[in-house]
């Protein structure tokens, strides 16, 4: 869903119903919606913003500074009203430094409540855990009755991280 009516509903009727975790990225280009409806949300209930967790991905456009990126994407939600969890999702490694390094610093500063990658296998989640000084707290990956991977889900539980 793209930005506009449509997204904001969606997001909205979601939250009303119980969901706490709404996924966002641009590739997906509706970043302004889904903060409108949750500040909406935020605004007509008793839910404080603390309790959803708004996931927004950075992209490989986003290499050379991923900090503008970041930003950006805090800006166009206006989520100082919420805090997002950036996911890496690139396979370049010394941009996966870079973004690594760039996400420790929107943790330490308080404007992540946590930080991580989507897609990664074990072997990519050891390459980062080898340097990073915060370890990824989220691999977001596909996990259904139709797609999952048991072995990927005991590897991010034996080293805490949500998957």
């Amino acid at each position: 869903m793209s930005e506009g009516s449509e997204t904001e509903n969606a997001v909205l009727w979601a939250l009303r119903d119980g969901y706490r975790h709404i996924d966002t990225a641009r590739l997906y280009a509706n970043e302004k919606s889904v903060g409108n409806a949750v500040r909406q949300f935020i605004n007509e209930s008793s839910v404080l913003r603390e309790e959803i967790f708004v996931t927004t991905k950075l992209w490989p456009s986003d290499y050379l500074n991923p900090g503008a990126g970041f930003y950006g994407k805090f800006r166009k939600t206006r989520s100082g009203i919420y805090r997002p969890v950036p996911l890496y999702t690139g396979r370049c490694r010394l941009c996966q430094k870079i973004f690594g390094k760039t996400f420790e610093k929107i943790y330490e500063q308080g404007l992540a409540k946590s930080i991580g990658v989507s897609n990664y296998d074990e072997s990519d989640i050891e390459e980062v855990l080898a340097y990073a000084k915060v370890a990824p707290m989220v691999n977001q990956v596909e996990f259904n009755p139709t797609s999952y991977d048991l072995d990927l889900l005991k590897f991010c539980k034996d080293k805490n991280i949500v998957s």
